[in-house]
């Protein structure tokens, strides 16, 4: 038989076969196909064609033989590669697959969900399956291949990938932000680990010696741009929550503000000298909004950190020593003779202290508060103090916001106990305001020969300090309160002498110096006058009566002026023969004593009133369109309406003179029959009252007295009125003739 032939006859049956649908294949029950359609797993390692099978048999689009047949399909593909010429190896069928083509199609998908769309499981335990027979056949895993799964579920080169040992989710996310990329060069945690030559383990500690290394690397440019400062503060945050205090001082971070100069920052690590950074300034700027506008941005960490950092978190590092989470600082340490010249109470206790040299011969601790930059340091918050301005600025400060927050202001006081010393030594805990006080800080203008004006610096002084308050009135009022007159005190400023030299006038400082006499050489209780002005109800009285003094020495005068006026024409008419007296006589104490409407009162308080002959002459001066009476006085003028007459001194503002009255007083003579039909109504009113009071039947009714005035319009007296001079002239000279 021609062997030829018989090879091409099985070679050409097979082909025909091979194309007819009658194989069952796996995950079909009724449904059959063909040879040529059919995937058939093989490797030389038979012993893991059935591993084969189990990955093709969950890639959607394959279809492969069944399970109980594999064995049979495997041998078929092997005689056919015997019969087939142009097949040299079976891997050359087109219906074999093995791990090169298995390897072909996974690196074709890229990434985890494509893989998930092309196969019926779960696709990172697939690749556990895929990883582990790659290696049982091969020996060992192909490097160049972009199969390896990172924990972005990429797709990717073996090669510089790492197993991921760190395990942190936050550290892999941060290092995005500054071009780490973690999770491009960590195999995916889903992934199982096994020996695959060339890859290394990625710990913790690498993951933070590479992002600290990173962060302290970057360049000014680098650092304006978002995406580094929220990666520092992230890494910082996570920091923290380790408690990697070490890590921590390594750390570069970003102090004031970043604009586009570049200039109001500073990036580097936490400073380890006596003044530490503040924490940023939103943290204090409410509570402390003067103090935070006096201290510089790059003292304080940039604002980013207030994003990512609890209060907790910026507590850790208040207690860790990296920053000053509030501007109060309160410290204990180790007493130094600097320290205690501030806060040593006595001077004779300090010497007690010293050796032969001046040195302190004790070891001791002391505890005070002080705030942060508020020294004469290089660019600290005195240093950068040169006008007037400024000084009153951290005036402002130290008198409303250091002493009302300070907790140790009220209890500026402790004893310690030093052994081998007899007595407890006495010392003050506010060092900043003993500072306050030894420092030249408040700046006094002066004019140099060229009359430039330049700034003269000196401790506080109730003489320079008035200066600054000349200047804010809202500044000079908080003085009232008790904290800040203690605080002036301790700075050896009377508060008293201080408020004096704001007094603009001589006049006026003078009548204070008598005030401040008057009230300590009258053994006044201090806390007596306190309480009479810290009291509204009191102060009120007060006020109120030193007005009607004043209206009363106002009235006086005018009263004077008033009576040299009819003096005067009086004095012309008895030269000529006239009898005619002028006497001031009190009335009682019925009168009216207010701004709009007053009486002429005399010091004993009665009304007093002009007798000329037998005519009664009323005096009212009034700053209103309008004169007041009492029912007393109406019913007076209704009485004698003949010989009543009404003087009204119009003020409109002004302080009168001689002249002044001469050409306004308006004298109304017929103000009684003015009155007269007014007041009768009046009448019937108060008997009416009367009656209602006394009741009828048991039943009566109360009407509590009212403050009844009788008013007189202006346009009486602009409208009616006589002068002084007619007065006397029409009354007094015809009577007497």
């Amino acid at each position: 038989m021609d062997h030829d032939w018989f090879v091409n006859l099985k070679n050409n049956t097979f082909q025909i076969l091979a194309t007819k649908q009658v194989i069952k294949y796996n995950n079909s029950e009724e449904g059959f196909t063909s040879l040529n359609d059919l995937t058939i797993p093989f490797t030389d390692k038979t012993d893991y064609i059935k591993g084969l099978w189990e990955l093709l048999s969950k890639i959607l689009k394959l279809k492969v033989p069944l399970a109980n047949e594999l064995q049979s399909w495997v041998e078929v593909a092997q005689s056919y590669s015997f019969i087939e010429p142009k097949i040299e190896n079976i891997d050359e069928l087109d219906f074999v697959w093995g791990i090169d083509e298995l390897i072909d199609f996974v690196e074709q998908t890229n990434d985890i969900e494509t893989l998930n769309s092309l196969i019926s499981i779960e696709g990172q335990l697939w690749l556990n399956n895929f990883y582990s027979i790659i290696v049982q056949i091969k020996r060992h895993f192909p490097l160049e291949k972009c199969i390896a799964l990172n924990r972005r579920n990429n797709l990717r080169k073996a090669e510089g990938i790492s197993w991921d040992l760190c395990n942190d989710e936050t550290l892999i996310a941060t290092s995005d932000l500054v071009g780490l990329n973690f999770a491009d060069k960590l195999f995916s945690k889903n992934i199982q680990t096994f020996n695959l030559s060339g890859v290394e383990n990625f710990s913790l500690q690498e993951a933070v010696s590479e992002l600290k290394s990173k962060l302290n690397q970057i360049t000014p440019s680098e650092i304006s741009s978002s995406s580094y400062q929220i990666c520092n503060a992230k890494f910082l945050k996570w920091l923290i929550s380790k408690e990697n205090q070490e890590t921590i001082k390594d750390l570069k971070v970003l102090r004031g503000t970043v604009n586009n100069n570049n200039e109001d920052f500073i990036y580097d690590h936490f400073p380890k000298s006596e003044h530490l950074l503040l924490g940023p300034k939103k943290l204090f700027e409410k509570e402390f909004p003067i103090y935070a506008s006096l201290v510089r941005d790059k003292d304080c960490m940039n604002d980013i950190y207030t994003e990512f950092l609890s209060s907790e978190d910026f507590s850790f590092l208040n207690e860790g020593g990296f920053i000053h989470y509030s501007p109060i600082i309160i410290k204990t340490e180790n007493a130094t003779i600097k320290l205690l010249e501030d806060l040593m109470i006595s001077e004779r206790d300090l010497n007690s202290l010293r050796d032969s040299d001046g040195n302190l011969k004790y070891k001791f601790q002391v505890t005070y508060s002080d705030f942060a930059y508020l020294t004469t340091s290089d660019g600290h918050i005195y240093a950068r103090n040169t006008t007037q301005k400024s000084s009153l600025e951290r005036l402002r400060f130290l008198l409303n916001e250091a002493i009302e927050k300070n907790v140790f202001f009220d209890k500026d006081y402790q004893e310690i106990k030093i052994d081998d010393v007899e007595t407890a030594i006495q010392l003050k805990k506010c060092l900043w305001v003993y500072r306050a006080k030894r420092l030249n800080w408040i700046n006094i203008k002066t004019e140099s020969e060229d009359s430039e004006t330049k700034f003269v610096s000196e401790t506080p002084s109730s003489k320079n300090l008035s200066e600054l308050f000349k200047e804010n009135d809202a500044l000079l009022k908080t003085i009232r309160g008790a904290r800040q007159q203690t605080f002036l005190n301790k700075l050896g400023v009377g508060v008293s002498d201080l408020i004096r030299n704001t007094l603009p006038t001589d006049e006026l400082r003078l009548s204070w110096d008598k005030a401040i006499t008057n009230m300590i050489t009258s053994d006044a209780d201090p806390e007596l006058v306190q309480e009479i002005f810290n009291d509204p109800s009191i102060r009120k009285e007060y006020e109120r009566r030193l007005g009607e003094r004043k209206l009363i020495s106002r009235n006086q005068f005018i009263g004077k002026l008033i009576e040299d006026l009819f003096k005067e024409y009086i004095t012309q008419l008895k030269a000529e023969g006239v009898n005619i007296n002028i006497e001031r006589k009190p009335f009682g104490s019925d009168y009216i004593l207010t701004e709009e409407s007053s009486d002429l009162i005399n010091q004993q308080n009665e009304r007093e009133a002009f007798k000329i002959n037998n005519w009664l002459v009323e005096l009212k001066a009034t700053g209103k369109d309008y004169a007041a009476m009492t029912p007393l006085q109406a019913k007076t003028a209704t009485e004698q309406k003949e010989n009543y007459a009404l003087i009204v001194v119009p003020l409109n503002g002004f302080e009168p003179d001689l002249e002044y009255l001469r050409q306004n007083t308006k004298v109304i003579h017929n103000i009684g029959y003015k009155i007269d039909n007014v007041f009768a109504d009046f009448s019937e009113i108060e008997i009416k009252k009367s009656h209602l009071h006394n009741g009828q039947n048991g039943i009566s009714v109360s009407i509590e007295d009212q403050n009844i005035r009788f008013r007189v319009n202006a346009s009486i007296w602009n409208n009616e009125h006589i002068s002084i001079k007619t007065f006397i002239e029409t009354f007094f000279v015809d009577s007497n003739n």
